[in-house]
């Protein structure tokens, strides 16, 4: 056997633990975007208005400049 038959098996050997990693951290990036913008955009919860000046990114991106 040579040793280039050997490399499939030792790809998918580490490429299957860094694709369930890659899915984990994607995962959890989501989840915080999703917490920050529930937050940002409505700071007292649904029950009060929609925070428009949040949502509007050039304000936004403005305000960090």
């Amino acid at each position: 056997m040579s040793a280039g038959s050997d490399r499939p098996a030792a790809v998918s050997f580490i490429t299957a633990p860094l694709t369930g990693i890659t899915a984990v951290a994607v995962g959890v990036i989501l989840n915080l975007a999703t917490f920050f913008a529930y937050h940002a955009l409505w700071p007292q919860g649904f029950e009060s208005s929609f925070e428009w000046f949040s949502a509007d990114w050039d304000s936004g991106f403005t305000g960090l400049i």
